[in-house]
């Protein structure tokens, strides 16, 4: 069997997929699938926008996927710089909202 390093370097990129669940002014919570990638910081920046963070984790090309079909209201994910994603929520009018994320998917795929 092999390792999850080795699983890795076959792949071509480390990967970090996860269920987010956010209320009020708190910061996700994130039930971990799977990480190759480092333990993610999940944050609270302001109303409907949230970040995680790891030093230098998402220096290589990164793409960013987040989705939940039962939510009233839109969610985007973005590298933001070689630290940080950023996840963004609103209403179905764009309008920035928090409680948004109950049990959306979010996966980060970062070449080696």
């Amino acid at each position: 069997m092999k390792s999850i390093n080795e699983k890795v370097e076959d792949r071509g990129y480390k990967t970090y997929r996860a269920l987010l669940t956010q209320s009020s002014t708190s910061a996700p919570v994130a039930t971990v699938i799977e990480n190759s990638i480092g333990t993610l910081v999940w944050a609270y920046s302001s109303t409907g926008v949230y970040t995680a963070t790891l030093v230098g984790a998402f220096t290589n090309a990164t793409t960013v996927l987040i989705s939940n079909d039962d939510i009233d209201g839109i969610a985007g994910a973005v590298k933001t710089s070689a630290d940080v994603v950023t996840v963004t929520t609103g209403t179905a009018a764009t309008t920035a909202a928090n409680g948004i994320l109950d049990g959306a998917t979010i996966e980060i795929k970062v070449e080696l």
